[in-house]
C-alpha cells in the first residue's frame, strides 16, 4: 500500500505510482491511495493500514548478490560480513553466489569474511561447500564460519 498526500509539495504524486510500478516489476502488488487533502506528512489513519500491508512481505534471499561496504556499520548482507580495514581498502566489496548447496563468494579488498550458513544468513541446511577467491575454503554443516586472517581451519 502506498499512500500519498495530493496536496505534497516535497514529493509529486507520479513518485508514488513509479514505486508501485517498481514493485510490480519484482512480483510485489501495492495499491496507491491518493489522500487529496493531505500534504507530505502521513495522516494518524494512514499508518496501520500501511504498516499491516508491509508485514505481509517477507525478503527472499537472492541466488545472487553483490555489496560494496560504505563504513564500519555496513559490512555485509545475508550473513556475509566482511572484516574492514578501511585504511588498507576504504571500500572493500564482495559478490555471492549460491548454487544449491554451494556458496561462491569472490572479494576484494578484505582480509577475511564472517559468513552464517544457515538460519539468520543465507538460510541453507545440511552440509554446505564454500568457494572462496575461486578455492575451496570450508565442507560442512550450515553454521557461522570464519574465512581468511584469523579463521580456525583445522576439521573445519
Amino acid at each position: 500500500m502506498i499512500w500519498h498526500g495530493g496536496k505534497d509539495g516535497t514529493v509529486p504524486v507520479k513518485h508514488a505510482y513509479g514505486m508501485r510500478d517498481a514493485l510490480s516489476k519484482v512480483g510485489n502488488t501495492a495499491e496507491v491511495i491518493i489522500d487529496e487533502d493531505a500534504g507530505h506528512s502521513v495522516p494518524r489513519g494512514a499508518t496501520a493500514p500501511v504498516k499491516r500491508w508491509l508485514l505481509q512481505h517477507r525478503r527472499v534471499r537472492p541466488d545472487r548478490f553483490s555489496y560494496l561496504a560504505d563504513s564500519q556499520a555496513h559490512r555485509g548482507a545475508w550473513g556475509v560480513v566482511m572484516r574492514r580495514d578501511p585504511f588498507k581498502a576504504p571500500n572493500p566489496r564482495f559478490d555471492c553466489r549460491v548454487e544449491g548447496a554451494a556458496v561462491h563468494i569472490d572479494s576484494e579488498g578484505t582480509d577475511g569474511l564472517d559468513v552464517q550458513l544457515g538460519a539468520g544468513g543465507l538460510g541453507l541446511s545440511g552440509n554446505v561447500t564454500v568457494i572462496w577467491n575461486g578455492e575451496k575454503a570450508y565442507e560442512g554443516p550450515a553454521k557461522k564460519i570464519k574465512l581468511g586472517i584469523g579463521a580456525y581451519r583445522r576439521g573445519w
